[in-house]
């Protein structure tokens, strides 16, 4: 395959050769939402519209990343990337383009946040009370 500037920008439409290898350098934030939802920006080199971002823990594939709309969310140097659904912990970000694959180790890390801790404390706290069947409210 041979890359070149055409009408939709750099891509396989001819050309010499490929954008070099992905380079990251950094994801912030640092913390993403357990429960899914947070978009991250991802800052390196060499990244393309058919890239691929994989979230990875100890070698193991944990699920992908997303790009919303490749025209406006991904630049050469910068990327935006919803994060999926993880258990809390920290986990390694992987890019992969035509032209090869890098890895960012202990990229971001997943945990409940605040407000999200708040309404699970008072959601078990009133919970028992709560649970014991259909209430009748009397005048």
């Amino acid at each position: 395959m041979t890359w070149g500037l055409g009408p939709w920008g750099l891509g396989p439409w001819g050309g010499s050769t490929p954008p070099g290898t992905p380079g990251l350098l950094d994801a912030s934030p640092y913390i993403v939402e357990r429960r899914g939802g947070t978009v991250i920006r991802i800052v390196g080199s060499g990244f393309t519209d058919t890239m691929v971002v994989t979230v990875r823990q100890m070698d193991t594939h944990i699920g992908n990343g997303y790009i919303f709309d490749p025209r406006h969310d991904v630049r050469s140097t910068a990327a935006f990337v919803g994060m999926p659904t993880l258990p809390d912990g920290v986990y390694d970000l992987r890019v992969a383009t035509d032209s090869g694959t890098v890895d960012l180790f202990s990229a971001i890390e997943a945990r409940l946040h605040a407000d999200q801790f708040r309404v699970l404390t008072n959601r078990n706290r009133w919970a028992p009370a709560w649970a014991v069947g259909a209430r009748v409210l009397s005048g």
